[in-house]
């Protein structure tokens, strides 16, 4: 979408724009991690699975505490740092999955219960509701496994790949939450166990190495991609080192970061390994990355809301210590590793949670070996805090107010304003209007809004999407707003953040777009406003005909490039009272800003069509009309439209605006 505005606005402007206007989007230097303790859990367990859940907490469930499985479950309490027991399993596991589902809930699969010859494999799977705590029994796989993965698709479906039964598995099976059933899909090319899935921004699986060796003495090159639109899989470019035991992540750029695990690198004998490899979807194929300091497998590698990577722990054949303590954080702008501190306590087999807050939270593991008769590894208890992984930025501020996007995706993204203490000292209020499309280019347009709280001193915020329809255009005529998700939207200082979206409108549409600001910074700062803002910016914000209905226009107006860009939420002029979503319409507005010209003519109204939700499509952009802005106070403005082209073509009117939340501080009439 960055692409389109930037040429639209070069179009404006008369001038090239550069990529990185004013050189806002330099990155910022390398993380530091403080690691402090986090409390420990009511059980030691290692090979467990955990997830964050929409209240905050984490849930970690089952493992194994050496050679007993474990039914037990547990809740991480960020605010309090304590754990506390939930309702535990139905079936004692451990190898499973853990996935977090659009309707809140939490799906585990898979697993084994028991060690050695007395393992069983477990078919049920188990669903945990967060709000009373009670796990319940959801179907079955009809492929008992464990070392498989489990991937939410943009449908809302669970995608389960691969792992260990009887024998290595190359089935796949999806789990649909609305029916609670399972069914089958393609099967991978080749059966693995050990590998990662990785769920592009294009929605199709990236599935990576693995074993399908008997006693893991060979692990696999090969690659494969998953199309939910086909179930089927097809072959993806090789590894440059075959490899088992590693992970897989996903980076804010579309790129895939596989780093460590074990292989035989050059022929020679399995080790772990410290080498990296980066996918690039574009090209389909991978190029060797900066190498960890040490190689380690049984690591955990966690996204970061900088877009940096923070991998932590593992075990390594090779030093005085076969368990690590260290912890490396990757930048993707210079691809390179950094240290980013040691844990307490080495481990391997742990797990690693990104809170809310930014701060990532590693639990349980093994860090040694009963030397007795069982020769069994020993699982910790204990929980660790890696804090200052995640610039804080203070969302409490106006000075986030702006359009936002990510770059990936095709003239979509969000006009924001955030009105600072609204709610009280510390606490503001954030609306946002998401401007897109539906899910198929024949759907056409939809937008949404977010809005809730943000607070000083939170690295994220936990908001509400919302659904409007039912309205026509610029008329009263009646309309309904009905909450169908919950948005994370998160900082990682003023010019990039990212928005995790769960949908619960019966669509299944999960996902994570990375933002970057459209346009310059102007008063953002890491604890607040600069002061430095001029008045046309105090201007921005959300605006509505308070004779019309469930319409309105976000403006974001820059005078560090003296452009002015709006969304314009609106619906049909034809659309019937009681419409549905597919009678949304939403336009933008673009202008220059013209010094000591308080009236603004000839503002471009343009319309966008051709987009897909949250993807990249073939889009068009034709300017269908013109409007002139005339601010009266900063909370009055009147806006004259005449269309040309497009639905709307032939009607002209006008707007008496007026805005919405309290003007900012420095706002004068």
């Amino acid at each position: 979408m960055r692409n389109h505005f930037v040429a639209m606005l070069s179009i404006l402007l008369g001038v090239a724009l550069p990529d990185s206007p004013c050189g806002f989007f330099a990155a910022e230097s390398a993380t530091q991690a403080t690691w402090v303790p986090a409390g420990n859990m009511q059980a030691p367990r290692a090979a467990h699975a955990a997830t964050l859940i929409g209240n905050g907490k984490v849930l970690v469930a089952g493992g194994d505490e050496g050679l007993v499985s474990l039914p037990s479950a547990e809740l991480y309490d960020p605010t309090t740092r304590t754990w506390s027991y939930t309702g535990s399993l139905a079936m004692p596991r451990n190898g499973h999955t853990t996935t977090l589902l659009p309707n809140g809930k939490a799906l585990v699969a898979g697993g084994l219960t028991g060690h050695g010859a007395s393992s069983t494999l477990v078919a049920m799977a188990e669903s945990y509701d967060p709000a009373t705590g009670i796990w319940s029994p959801t179907g079955n796989l009809a492929a008992p496994r464990y070392g498989h993965t489990a991937t939410l698709l943009k449908t809302g479906k669970v995608l389960v790949a691969g792992g260990f039964g009887m024998d290595f598995v190359a089935s796949a099976e999806l789990y649909d939450p609305a029916t609670g059933t399972w069914s089958a899909t393609g099967n991978l090319a080749t059966a693995r166990y050990r590998h990662t899935a990785t769920r592009l921004q294009n929605g199709k699986v990236l599935v990576v190495g693995g074993s399908n060796n008997g006693d893991l003495a060979a692990f696999l090159s090969s690659a494969e991609l998953y199309d939910p639109v086909a179930g089927t899989w097809s072959a993806a470019a090789p590894l440059q080192s075959a490899r088992g035991f590693h992970v897989a992540t996903l980076l804010q750029n579309g790129k895939v970061l596989v780093a460590g695990g074990e292989g035989a690198e050059g022929g020679g004998v399995q080790h772990t390994l410290s080498s990296v490899e980066v996918f690039d979807p574009a090209t389909g194929m991978w190029a060797a990355g900066s190498a960890l300091v040490a190689g380690q497998d049984g690591l955990t590698a966690s996204a970061l809301t900088d877009g940096t990577v923070l991998v932590a722990g593992g075990f390594s054949n090779f030093g005085p210590s076969l368990f690590a303590t260290a912890t490396e954080l990757y930048q993707p702008d210079n691809a390179s590793w950094s240290a980013a501190g040691n844990l307490h306590t080495a481990r391997a087999g742990h797990t690693s949670t990104v809170l809310a807050s930014g701060d990532v939270l590693v639990a349980g593991g093994y860090n040694s070996y009963d030397m007795g008769t069982s020769g069994s590894p020993v699982a910790l208890g204990s929980s660790e805090l890696a804090q200052g992984t995640a610039p804080a930025v203070n969302l409490d501020q106006f000075g986030l107010t702006g359009s936002w996007a990510n770059p990936v995706t095709n003239s979509q993204g969000f006009v924001m304003e955030v009105d600072p203490d609204f709610l009280g000292p510390g606490s503001g209020n954030l609306f946002a209007g998401w401007f897109t499309y539906d899910m198929t280019v024949a759907g056409g347009h939809r937008w949404y809004t977010i809005q809730g709280p943000v607070n000083n001193g939170s690295a994220s915020a936990r908001l509400p999407i919302y659904l409007t329809d039912g309205g026509q255009f610029d008329t009263a005529q009646a309309t309904t707003t009905t909450p169908v998700g919950q948005a994370i939207l998160q900082f990682s200082d003023c010019m990039h953040g990212m928005l995790n979206y769960a949908f619960s409108d019966g669509s299944g549409r999960t996902g994570t777009i990375p933002l970057t600001r459209l346009l310059a910074n102007v008063t953002c700062g890491p604890t607040g406003d600069n002061g430095n803002a001029g008045k046309s910016y105090l201007f921005s914000g959300a605006w509505a005909d308070l004779a019309t209905s469930g319409q309105g226009l976000v403006f974001d107006i820059n005078p560090v490039q003296g452009v002015l860009f709006a969304a314009w939420y609106t619906y049909f002029a034809d659309a019937a009272p009681g419409s549905g979503p597919a009678e949304q319409h939403w336009y933008t507005l673009q202008a220059l800003l013209m010094p000591g010209i308080s009236t603004l003519n000839d503002v471009g109204i343009y319309e966008t069509i051709g987009g897909v939700f949250d993807q990249a499509a073939n889009t068009s952009t034709h300017q269908v009309g013109t409007a002139t802005l005339t601010p009266h106070s900063c909370t009055s403005t009147t806006m004259t439209f005449n269309f040309t082209a497009g639905p709307n073509a032939g009607r002209s009117g006008t707007l008496n605006l007026t805005r919405i939340a309290p003007p900012p501080a420095g706002c004068h009439s």
